[in-house]
């Protein structure tokens, strides 16, 4: 199986602002990684499909922790 691209935005739940060089988590099947978000708070990395823990956390924020699945999907245009 190939890796499956992942992406999203970590929001401050205040005003829903991208949070900057927030630091997202995952904990799986292929064991952890981590990525920074950029300056609008969005984040994107390549994993093994499969269930993970995934954790944000920045700076002055207090970190949020979810049960994430990642799997293929097939669109059609």
């Amino acid at each position: 199986m190939g890796l499956v691209m992942v992406s999203g935005q970590v929001q401050d739940e205040r005003d829903g602002s991208g949070i900057a060089g927030a630091e997202v988590r995952f904990a799986g099947p292929s064991g952890e990684s981590s990525v920074l978000c950029d300056s609008q708070g969005r984040y994107q990395t390549k994993l093994l499909p499969g269930f993970y823990r995934s954790y944000a956390q920045a700076p002055g924020y207090i970190a949020a922790a979810y049960r994430t699945p990642v799997s293929y999907t097939h669109l059609r245009a």
